[in-house]
């Protein structure tokens, strides 16, 4: 038996039962159920909205292992971080993981992905079908955004985020990108580890100069992704946090 095979059912029990990471990460029913409470539907860990952050899908991960793990542990790996109320969890929660749980929560979740896609995936679209050249917003990111997430949006390593496969760039709700730029970002804060932030932007960028930065960035960097309009980036400015 391989060690991942050793490895998963212990992972199936943490995520399933005392991780309820269903609670965030499934999508909910009229009545506010969970449309599913293990790996045997689809909807399991598919992705969701809560408090008004888009919990990305847990399924078809496309973070190699040892990235996935640290992000449990630390809030951030080589390429990606951790913000939003996720951030909570880890701080208060999956940093105190043991060393075999923390292997055995990443063996099971990197065991979806061959479990067939989630139910909200669509086919990709090409991104200069739904995004045409967006000069403006190309410009802005060029001014506010190259020089920690670099020209090609690779970030730096251990440092800043990737914004090339990136869980939020690539979700079909831009809600957490949107929040990002406004309202800035902060890493959880966990034993050995400083906390990256992320400066606001809403004070600084103009609705309008905003939603063409999210547009830009999800043009460049995700596919089968719809424009965003200036009343979404308003929407999510009132409301705050």
């Amino acid at each position: 038996m391989s060690r991942d095979a050793e490895l998963i059912p212990r992972g199936k029990y943490l995520v399933e039962g005392p991780g309820h990471c269903g609670a965030c990460h499934t999508p909910r029913g009229v009545a506010q159920q969970e449309k599913a409470y293990d790996d045997s539907d689809p909807a399991f860990l598919s992705g969701a909205m809560i408090d008004g952050w888009f919990a990305p899908s847990l399924r078809n991960s496309a973070i190699p292992a040892e990235e996935l793990k640290d992000l449990l542990q630390k809030g951030r790996s080589k390429h990606s971080a951790i913000t939003g109320p996720m951030a909570e969890v880890v701080t208060q929660s999956t940093q105190y993981l043991t060393n075999n749980d923390l292997n055995a929560v990443t063996a099971y979740l990197l065991s979806l992905n061959h479990r067939g896609s989630s139910p909200t995936q669509k086919n990709p679209v090409s991104s200069s079908a739904q995004h045409p050249e967006n000069k403006a917003g190309k410009i802005l990111y060029f001014r506010y955004c190259s020089t920690c997430h670099g020209v090609e949006g690779k970030g730096t390593d251990d440092n800043v985020p990737s914004l090339v496969n990136n869980a939020s760039v690539e979700a079909e709700d831009p809600a957490n990108v949107i929040k990002v730029i406004a309202f800035g970002a902060e890493t959880p804060v966990t034993e050995g580890n400083i906390p990256y932030k992320m400066p606001a932007y809403h004070d600084e960028l103009s609705a309008h100069e905003m939603r063409d930065i999210v547009n830009y960035i999800r043009g460049e960097w995700s596919v089968n992704q719809h424009p965003v309009e200036q009343k979404e980036i308003d929407e999510i400015i009132k409301k705050g946090h």
